[in-house]
């Protein structure tokens, strides 16, 4: 039974010519699965309208780098240790410096509509993937720390029915099209989205940086009896959704990804697949080609 949200990024930083895949997801749920010794997989659709499950066994998770004023993060994120030719799934493009246009941040505030694609855990599909889209606005910027059952945390507030399953989901600010071609749907982009000509005319002509990576959902604030309001991670957990979801911020996944240690580890990959290539022995960065 699949228990949380994962999506695919492509690192893209200076001096390093190739760009390295990633899964990001939220740390509770790794370290819960690791703590109570399951095994972990990631289950992915394929090209060919087939669905892979691949074991995560040898993973090597790295969470964020440090912890400051006693405030915590969930981000998880773990190479790619296969072949992502044959995957049916968008990456999401994250340039070392975020998202910008025209070298300028994006701007974005309280009411900006979001969407969050992810699991629901009563409808995952039998046969493939089947991610759902809720949408929302931003209902609070991070100006305060959130307390959770983890800590206290930098986070942003939603107004969505996030729900189990859900955590991990990445988040983004909808900023669709001024137009739309005549006859052509408005295209959805985000991690998890399928490739699929039945829904969409040209699935392949996706602009990326039309959308803020805002974060991944963390959980939400459930109402456990009448008296208070408490925070539920959205791989579990039952009561009365308030409908008020928290949000990692997306700077917390860029600090991850791109932490000195992660970035030593792609150059020096770097370094050993010109060295490959200088040898005639060609080379890309995955180690294995198993799809």
């Amino acid at each position: 039974m699949p228990r949380a949200t994962g999506f695919l990024i492509l690192t893209q930083e200076a001096g390093n010519e190739w760009r390295f895949p990633y899964i990001v997801t939220a740390e509770h749920v790794i370290s819960a699965l690791l703590t109570a010794g399951h095994s972990i997989f990631c289950r992915l659709n394929l090209n060919d309208g087939t669905v892979r499950t691949e074991s995560l066994a040898e993973a090597h998770w790295s969470y964020h780098p440090t912890e400051k004023d006693d405030l915590r993060t969930d981000v998880a994120v773990t190479p790619l240790m296969f072949s992502t030719d044959a995957l049916a799934h968008d990456f999401i493009p994250l340039p070392e410096n975020g998202f910008t246009v025209g070298g300028q941040r994006k701007r974005f505030g309280l009411g900006d509509q979001i969407f969050a694609i992810g699991l629901f855990k009563n409808h995952f599909g039998q046969d493939r993937n089947i991610p759902i889209i809720r949408i929302g606005n931003i209902a609070a910027m991070p100006e305060e720390p959130i307390n959770t059952r983890l800590g206290l945390m930098d986070a942003y507030l939603i107004e969505a029915r996030s729900i189990a399953g859900l955590s991990g989901s990445p988040i983004f600010v909808d900023e669709p099209p001024s137009a739309t071609p005549v006859g052509q749907p408005p295209m959805i982009s985000a991690a998890g989205i399928i490739r699929d000509t039945r829904f969409y005319s040209d699935p392949d002509a996706v602009e990326w940086t039309q959308y803020h990576l805002l974060g991944l959902i963390h959980g939400h604030f459930d109402i456990r009896n009448l008296e208070y309001d408490s925070v539920v991670e959205d791989s579990g957990g039952f009561g009365i959704n308030t409908g008020i979801g928290i949000i990692i911020p997306g700077e917390k996944i860029l600090e991850t990804v791109y932490q000195p240690d992660l970035v030593s580890e792609r150059l020096a990959i770097q370094k050993s697949l010109r060295q490959q290539n200088s040898e005639g022995m060609g080379g890309e960065p995955r180690p294995t080609d198993d799809l």
